[in-house]
């Protein structure tokens, strides 16, 4: 049981613990008289109550004007959500425009349940996250599909250099993030990042350098990044990107837009107002909330995952003017219910795609191969958002956390100390090739958006050190 009031549809008032809640993040506290102001206006809401009734819900009755006015005015310096609900007009006093004052028996933000949740889940996957490193960090290479490969592939090395940077390592293993961002830059074209084996620029190993590029600081080629932003931006199609980093017109997919407006939007490659301007078009159909392959595939009966989790994702990166504009079109709270409902699910911790237009460069003849999405790291990452934004009920974290990290234990292998994530429709071990090792990085992607989700809502000192600064830098990405 617990007693809260719904000042607007993301900020909640939890009057047990006296903390104010954005989505279900602390913001401000409020204590004293101030909270009992509060309290008093929350529970008449839309009624004007003036000075006098609220020195006499002070038990006292007998304080100034002056000094009333002056609890109400602290009030409204302590958040501005204050000043948006609490209204005053001469001659009439105060008035509050949220929802009333009421107990819940669902846990409400803050409370004892959520915040043992939370530290229980933290504790426990401490070496989920150190196994899982130990494992990427293994490789004689940086990095191949496979922990004994001896060639680097370029996609790899950069989803190896993302689990370390969104673990918060990237100081601990400056020297090696460097050689590999410096082995990567030698791949590189004026086009983008090639694929070795296709022996193109791709859209998604591109995407992947330039979000690397945005999380190291002082990065030596954010010029040569600047160009290569330029030729990934003037690849768009009206729906999206595909395979290779050209104008591949129908043959698009979320998968690859995903990573594009991610990357160009870490960066600041493109400005603000042209790349709202394209991703509130992606968001183009009523009452979408989850997707098939493209976004021209909305609301399917068997709906793709990861897509549902990318465009929530992308979502999120949205202006508040650019999801008034979109509003109608998307649904971000059924988006989070679906993830929420289906992201621990066998068919959906990998899914399979048919990659479309490979034969667009020269000298290929298929036009279509298999991609396998790591969907669990895609869906935590949006839960995690959810998590934080309030888009996710706060009654349903501690069985958010609980399924996640059963999710993963389940999934994962160990050996030698090590420990390999996988899913039920792939095959770790490949003889001398050693244990496929991509799946790892996407593993430890997911969970440390989770987890630096939980940290941030325990209270934690997000930013209290370098690896908090860098956990930060990749949530805000």
């Amino acid at each position: 049981m617990g007693r809260i009031a719904e000042l607007t549809e993301r900020c909640t008032m939890n009057f047990d613990d006296h903390i104010l809640y954005e989505g279900n993040i602390p913001s401000a506290e409020v204590s004293g008289r101030e909270l009992n102001v509060l309290e008093y206006l929350c529970s008449y809401p839309n009624v004007y109550k003036t000075v006098d009734d609220i020195n006499r819900c002070l038990d006292e009755g007998c304080l100034s004007s002056s000094t009333v006015r002056g609890y109400v005015s602290g009030l409204m310096r302590k958040h501005p959500i204050f000043r948006q609900v609490i209204r005053s007009k001469r001659g009439s006093g105060y008035k509050y425009v949220g929802k009333k004052l009421r107990e819940t028996e669902a846990a409400p933000p803050g409370g004892a349940g959520i915040r043992e949740a939370l530290s229980s889940f933290l504790a426990s996957t401490e070496d989920l996250v150190r196994d899982y490193l130990r494992s990427v960090l293994y490789c004689p290479c940086k990095w191949g599909p496979y922990t004994y490969d001896e060639t680097p592939q370029n996609a790899n090395s950069c989803e190896g250099l993302l689990a370390i940077l969104s673990a918060g390592q990237g100081k601990t293993h400056a020297g090696l993030v460097r050689a590999g961002l410096d082995a990567l830059w030698d791949e590189a074209w004026e086009t983008g990042l090639q694929s070795k084996s296709l022996h193109a620029a791709t859209t998604i190993p591109t995407s992947m350098l330039l979000a690397v590029c945005s999380l190291v600081p002082g990065e030596a080629e954010k010029e040569r990044a600047r160009r290569i932003a330029g030729s990934l931006w003037r690849a768009r199609g009206e729906a999206g990107w595909g395979l290779y980093v050209c104008d591949m017109q129908r043959d698009v997919a979320i998968g690859f837009t995903y990573w594009a407006v991610f990357a160009l939007h870490a960066g600041r490659f493109v400005p603000e107002q042209e790349l709202q301007a394209y991703a509130r078009e992606l968001f183009r159909y009523e009452n979408a909330f989850c997707y098939g392959r493209t976004i021209d595939d909305v609301n399917p009966r068997v709906p793709r995952l990861h897509a549902t989790a990318m465009m929530y994702e992308l979502y999120q990166l949205l202006t508040r003017e650019s999801r008034d504009y979109v509003s109608g079109r998307y649904q971000p709270r059924r988006a989070a219910e679906q993830i929420f409902k289906d992201f621990d699910n066998s068919f959906y911790i990998t899914e399979q795609e048919a990659v479309e237009g490979v034969d667009r460069q020269s000298g290929i003849t298929v036009h279509t191969v298999n991609w396998n999405h790591m969907t669990m790291h895609y869906s935590l990452r949006a839960l995690a958002l959810a998590m934080e934004n309030g888009d996710l009920p706060v009654s349903c974290i501690p069985e958010l956390l609980r399924r996640a990290e059963k999710m993963l234990r389940e999934n994962s292998e160990k050996a030698d100390g090590r420990l390999y994530a996988s899913g039920p429709a792939l095959t770790l071990e490949n003889g001398r090739r050693g244990r496929l090792i991509y799946p790892t990085m996407h593993a430890v992607m997911g969970l440390c958006a989770l987890r630096n989700a939980a940290r941030r809502m325990a209270g934690g000192a997000a930013g209290a050190s370098d690896a908090g600064r860098e956990e930060t830098a990749w949530k805000n990405l």
